[in-house]
């Protein structure tokens, strides 16, 4: 700032040139934290979709193996009753209900998992493109402050 420069003019040459570029490093270190955090702040925000994603990408496919679990109990239910002949029509009632809730869910599955997958590519693509236009913006500022700097060096 003002201090910083009043500083600089009360020095010779050589302490004056040291001290700005002091002054301009100084500068660079904190675009360069700053550039650091938003980065960071980016990829977590990434991660965290990715979690979400997963999650629900495992709950889905949790519930699909909990109903093929259910159809084979039910097919083991249809046996018995079938080797005893005993209520073989509620066996197999219930042995085609969970069929068809099996086929349902992995119906749902497929659909769900495709889905998944274009969110997934559409949301890394915009990803790219934002870390792309950040390190651009944080570049551009870069530069700035360095010309900025080497023109008060030019002027010593």
């Amino acid at each position: 700032g003002q201090q910083e420069q009043a500083v600089v003019s009360t020095q010779s040459t050589g302490q004056r040139f040291m001290a700005q570029s002091a002054i301009t490093f100084e500068s660079l270190q904190k675009l360069q934290k700053r550039t650091s955090t938003d980065e960071d702040l980016k990829l977590t925000d990434l991660f965290k979709y990715y979690q979400r994603e997963t999650q629900a990408a495992k709950s889905l496919l949790y519930r699909r193996g909990r109903a093929l679990a259910d159809k084979e109990i039910a097919e083991g239910k249809l046996e018995q009753a079938q080797k005893k002949f005993k209520d073989i029509p509620t066996a197999e009632a219930y042995l085609e209900d969970c069929k068809i809730r099996f086929e349902s869910i992995s119906d749902m599955a497929k659909t769900e998992l495709d889905t998944f997958k274009n969110r997934r590519l559409e949301t890394y693509r915009k990803h790219l493109v934002d870390m792309s236009e950040l390190q651009i913006r944080h570049s551009q500022s870069i530069i700035s402050e360095l010309t900025k700097g080497l023109e008060l060096l030019k002027d010593l």
